[in-house]
This record gives C-alpha cells, sequence and structure tokens, in this order.
C-alpha cells in the first residue's frame, strides 16, 4: 500500500511541478471565469433577485467553460513533456488504473481553485452568502465528476490536433445531468429552500459520479494505449 501511494504521490506532484513551470491552467481558467463573472454582473444586473434568478446558472456555466479550457491545457503540457507525439506517462511502469487516479487528482485541485475563484466572485458581485454546505457538496460532487471524466476524455484527444475545440464537443454533452443538477441544487438553496426541493437532484449528482467515475477510471487504460 505504501508503495502504491508513494507512486500516486509521484504522479500527483508531476502535474504540479508541470503547472508550477507554466502556471497558464489555473491562470487562464481563472480569468476566463472571472471575465464570464463580470460580464453577466454587468449585463444583467447584482440585484438580490438576479442573483437568486440566474446566479446558479452563471456560476455553473463559468466553472463547465473555464473547467475545460484547464483540461485542455493541461493535456497539452502532458504532450509536451513527451516531446510533442507520446504523453511521457505513458513510459511509466505503473498501473493505467493509478496513472488515471494520480491526473484526476491534479485535475481536481486545479478545478478547486476555479471554483473557489468563480464562488468568491459571485459573492462579492451579487452579494450572496456562499458559505452553505449545499454548495459544498454541489461543488465537490461536479469537482469529482468533472476531473473524473474530464481525465479521460482529456486523454482521448491528446494526439488530436484540434483538441481544444473537441474536448468541450465531447466533453460538455455527456455532463449536461451533472451541470443540470448542480444548477437546480443552486437555484433551490439561494431561494431559500429545503432537502425536499432539491434532494432528488442532489441523489442524481451523486448516482452520476459513481457511475462515469467508475466508467472513466476503467476506459482509461483503453484510451491512454490509442
Amino acid at each position: 500500500m505504501s508503495a502504491t501511494v508513494r507512486v500516486l504521490w509521484t504522479l500527483v506532484a508531476k502535474d504540479f511541478r508541470l503547472e508550477s513551470r507554466n502556471r497558464d491552467v489555473v491562470l487562464s481558467a481563472v480569468l476566463f471565469a472571472t471575465l464570464v463573472i463580470a460580464l453577466f454582473a454587468i449585463s444583467i444586473g447584482t440585484s438580490r433577485a438576479t442573483a437568486a434568478l440566474v446566479g446558479p446558472g452563471v456560476v455553473w456555466a463559468a466553472f463547465a467553460f473555464s473547467g475545460v479550457i484547464g483540461l485542455a491545457r493541461s493535456a497539452g503540457h502532458e504532450m509536451d513533456s513527451g516531446g510533442g507525439s507520446t504523453p511521457l506517462v505513458m513510459l511509466a511502469p505503473v498501473s493505467r488504473e493509478l496513472i488515471w487516479l494520480g491526473k484526476t487528482i491534479g485535475n481536481a485541485a486545479f478545478l478547486m481553485l476555479s471554483l473557489l475563484a468563480i464562488l468568491v466572485l459571485y459573492a462579492l458581485f451579487y452579494d450572496a452568502n456562499v458559505l452553505r454546505w449545499e454548495l459544498v457538496v454541489t461543488g465537490m460532487l461536479l469537482i469529482i465528476g468533472f476531473s473524473g471524466v474530464g481525465t479521460l476524455f482529456s486523454t482521448m484527444t491528446l494526439k488530436v490536433r484540434a483538441r481544444e475545440t473537441l474536448l468541450p464537443m465531447m466533453f460538455l454533452p455527456l455532463t449536461s445531468p451533472l451541470l443540470l443538477a448542480a444548477v437546480e441544487i443552486t437555484s433551490g438553496t439561494l431561494s431559500g429552500g429545503g432537502w425536499q426541493d432539491y434532494g432528488t437532484w442532489m441523489l442524481m449528482a451523486l448516482a452520476y459520479d459513481v457511475v462515469f467515475v467508475i466508467g472513466s477510471a476503467l476506459l482509461f487504460p483503453y484510451a491512454l494505449e490509442e
């Protein structure tokens, strides 16, 4: 077990070292999210009524698109580390599932930073209370689903020349149930609703994570070898 943990830590630390040298994954994702929140705040206003009505869609749209940007840039770093033809991680003498887990943890960390920036900006622009357990749980469910499935799809498009275009076209439709659940949960929370108003959506997001994240882990070895 200790050897597995050391290998996993090495894989995660590799992603953090790559990002510390380039800094464009987190930077591009956060800047894009900031732009989305600011544009919506300018165009539709920042009243509390507006925050409850359209705020959930703004938050999770910003998260989705900034997350895709981060996943695409992370995949680009992977190709660069392999000399532009083959990802260097493919040469690692470890199980492919462990590689998937390491990259998923790394992507989840970047997505968490992006979501944190989005929620802070949303709270500042709309004067909304985002320190609620429902939003924390929803954010964690989205991060788990996005990072797990996103790692698979970013790997599938590694060698595609137009991966920045192809990745969102393939990835976002598949994650639409998760985004829809997040919007409904956030809307119910900001409107003062209770568990009976969004409990079904929470269970739907949890079920999505269980099915699709496990499926992504099982399919990852085949995607990496292609």
